[in-house]
């Protein structure tokens, strides 16, 4: 048991990285088809899904933001109607 706590991060990796190999594999062979050098291609499906991460993240992260700060303003009113559920009999 200590043995897999101590490996389970190795493990989660080992796994993320088959993921990414196995989506990225297609792509890859394509453009192999296409007469492109592997490592070429390996270079380009890797700065492509850079390049998505990125834009997710730059899209999501002001959405979120905004999202937490109304949260956090509304915050007392939420915790005044919880205690106030949690107070009344059943």
């Amino acid at each position: 048991m200590w043995l897999l706590i101590r490996l389970w991060p190795v493990f989660l990796v080992l796994v993320v990285a088959l993921l990414i190999v196995g989506t990225m594999s297609p792509a890859v062979s394509w453009m192999e088809e296409q007469h492109v050098k592997r490592g070429i291609g390996i270079a380009i499906v890797f700065t492509l899904l850079f390049v998505v991460a990125i834009l997710a993240v730059t899209l999501t992260i002001p959405s979120l933001v905004d999202q937490a700060s109304a949260l956090v303003e509304q915050e007392p009113a939420i915790r005044a109607r919880l205690a106030d559920y949690l107070a009344a009999p059943t």
